[in-house]
């Protein structure tokens, strides 16, 4: 296997794993606490100044919020686990991996 069929393997099947986790362990009461941490919601509606946010929230509450100490991804490795070594492999890069998100409070 070339480096670039690895890497479309990788992306595929990474892809796949990301919907899987959002459909069957992200529920809608993280997504919206989530969302208030990072002042995104105006009467309980998601208000997103940029196509950039969807993405900003979607990383926050997979790998940041955590419910009983565990993020979603922690939860979904331990309820649903991995059918592949390919996923074995992303989840272990997911769960070691950190957001960082940083807001300009000004410039000089």
């Amino acid at each position: 296997m070339t480096l670039i069929e690895k890497y479309e393997t990788y992306r595929k099947i990474g892809m796949e794993l990301n919907h899987k986790i959002i459909d069957t362990c992200l529920d809608r009461d993280v997504l919206m606490k989530s969302a208030r941490l990072l002042g995104i919601v105006r009467d309980g509606t998601l208000i997103f100044d940029s196509e950039n946010e969807t993405s900003v929230l979607m990383d926050f509450a997979l790998n940041e919020y955590r419910v009983n100490n565990k993020n979603t991804i922690e939860i979904y490795r331990e309820k649903i686990g991995w059918q592949n070594e390919i996923e074995k492999d992303i989840l272990d890069a997911l769960l070691s991996s950190y957001t960082s998100l940083f807001k300009i409070t000004s410039i000089s």
